[in-house]
């Protein structure tokens, strides 16, 4: 029987990439694999961002989901800019994953993920209190590279 999580996020197994706006304003190229594990009953989700050319690595995280008791989504991941973190998702949407945590230091990080026009759109920001300021990291539309095997049902 196919987990809960699987279920939900069949459609975007896969490697996915495309255009991402590093810090400073650089534009560069993000590459998005998302990958069932254990029977999928978790998703490993690695990114990795460069420059254009595609030669030099800017940055690159690395997480996994998985599902709270509650039937929410549960990431914990390492990003290369933010450290560890762990972070929830907010169910506002079903058709997309909202995820938020605190970071080390005192700011939260945000990532929002939704599927439209084929593709996987991504933004990502970090915030500072209710009344802080809040920087965007990165909004992205990646388009499908590959698909990835699916655990049978």
């Amino acid at each position: 029987m196919r987990s809960a999580l699987l279920k939900r996020f069949a459609g975007w197994i896969g490697s996915w990439s495309g255009p991402v706006q590093l810090p400073e304003g650089r534009d560069g190229v993000m590459q998005l694999d998302i990958t069932p594990i254990f029977e999928g009953d978790a998703l490993e989700v690695g990114a990795i961002m460069t420059d254009q050319t595609g030669q030099v690595l800017i940055g690159r995280g690395i997480g996994f989901w998985s599902l709270e008791r509650d039937g929410r989504v549960c990431c914990v991941m390492y990003g290369g800019s933010v450290g560890f973190t762990e972070l929830l998702e907010s169910p506002d949407d079903p058709d997309a994953l909202a995820l938020s945590g605190p970071l080390g230091d005192g700011r939260t990080l945000t990532v929002m993920y939704s599927q439209n026009d084929g593709g996987l759109q991504l933004t990502s920001s970090t915030s500072e209190g209710y009344t802080g300021s809040v920087t965007v990291r990165n909004i992205t539309q990646l388009r499908r590279r590959a698909e990835s095997e699916i655990p049978p049902l």
